[in-house]
């Protein structure tokens, strides 16, 4: 099997294309383009989104599939294309069949989205501020001093 999507997040649409792989870096606008792994196996078959790196504010969208009763899902900014290369398990291959059975398993969302889930994930150039600490005027001292302070000894 060797399908290619490309899932335009701008136009909200999912298209099949030829030589996805080979025009990825047209496709999705990044002349360097990364890939997301969905799917892989030891025998070279692979299910991957191809992706700019550089699309941290562009409209975006989550791919979401299942395999073997459990959920496998990507999140990506900009547009992407759907690689899926060598012998897809059946139940993978269902889910990518047609760009109607695609749209299915993607939904589309607004680049923000994104921006959260990979801050959350810790991905993301943005962090927390540093915690500001009291500072202490010295008042208190060792125990034994506040033990004579207050009385105690």
């Amino acid at each position: 099997m060797f399908l290619c999507y490309l899932i335009d997040p701008d136009r909200r649409c999912i298209t099949k294309v030829n030589d996805g792989f080979d025009r990825a870096s047209e496709l999705t606008g990044s002349e360097h383009p990364g890939l997301a792994e969905l799917w892989t196996d030891f025998a070279d078959s692979t299910l991957d989104v191809a992706y700019s790196p550089d699309a941290d504010e562009q409209p975006s969208f989550r791919v979401r599939l299942s395999f073997r009763g459990k959920t496998i899902e990507q999140a990506i900014s900009g547009k992407g294309v759907l690689l899926a290369c060598g012998e897809i398990p059946p139940e993978i291959a269902q889910q990518i069949r047609t760009a109607k059975a695609v749209e299915k398993m993607v939904e589309f969302s607004s680049a923000r989205y994104i921006a959260v889930d990979r801050w959350l994930k810790g991905g993301s150039s943005v962090t927390r501020a540093p915690a500001r600490r009291a500072a202490s005027n010295g008042r208190l001292g060792s125990l034994e001093d506040r033990d004579k302070a207050s009385g105690k000894r």
